[in-house]
């Protein structure tokens, strides 16, 4: 069997200290690496971000931990700062062991079914504010038991999760969804500051606090 990729907080010190914990929820790893966390600080190390899809995960990461920066803002900045968004943040896959470049719905759906207890272990164990998912929202809104669903004014729909207190998921595309990148840094920004200002506590966000 092949062995799982390792996933959850690319630096635990830093997530924990983060001023704002966010999980990055995906579909599964692409290729087999015995632990995601490790190529990531190894990728931001040498500075190697590209365009793709570790770039597009640390303008999203580098704009929520920074005030919902826009992107004309975000796009300025270099390679080198938001590669170091990275390691603060955790990302979560839903599959682990089965590795695929695309991911139907389907399957999705039947990957946060089956392994519901690892991934959602996870995010309990990271107790974030914010989980963006990745083209995940529906399938891991239907394997926790449907929460109660609602619809930001941006049109964003979110949903809260009953075993962790202040924890918002976002429904978003994937980071490589070809859509245009201002539009969807813009939209995630919007959204994530509308709903975290009214459903998260500000005592739960300050820095290296734990949400009780």
């Amino acid at each position: 069997m092949q062995a799982e990729v390792k996933d959850g907080p690319v630096d635990q010190d830093r997530f924990s200290k983060a001023p704002l914990r966010i999980v990055h929820l995906l579909k599964q790893a692409t290729e087999f690496n015995a632990s995601f966390t490790e190529l990531i600080e190894r990728i931001v190390r040498e500075n190697r971000l590209g365009k793709k899809f570790m770039y597009r995960l640390a303008l999203r990461s580098y704009g929520l931990l920074h005030g919902f920066m826009s992107f004309r803002e975000t796009e300025k900045v270099s390679d080198k700062e938001l590669g170091e968004s990275l390691l603060q943040v955790a990302i979560v896959n839903l599959e682990k062991i089965a590795l695929s470049r695309s991911t139907s719905q389907e399957d999705t759906e039947k990957f946060a079914r089956d392994n519901r207890e690892r991934w959602h272990g996870q995010i309990q164990k990271c107790r974030p504010h914010l989980i963006v998912c990745g083209g995940t929202f529906t399938a891991v809104w239907r394997a926790l038991d449907k929460p109660e669903w609602h619809t930001a004014s941006t049109g964003m729909d979110w949903f809260c999760d009953r075993e962790v207190p202040s924890c918002v998921y976002l429904d978003m595309c994937h980071p490589t969804a070809r859509y245009p990148l201002g539009m969807v840094h813009t939209y995630l920004m919007m959204s994530a500051k509308e709903t975290l200002a009214k459903y998260v506590s500000e005592p739960a966000r300050g820095e290296g606090k734990n949400v009780q």
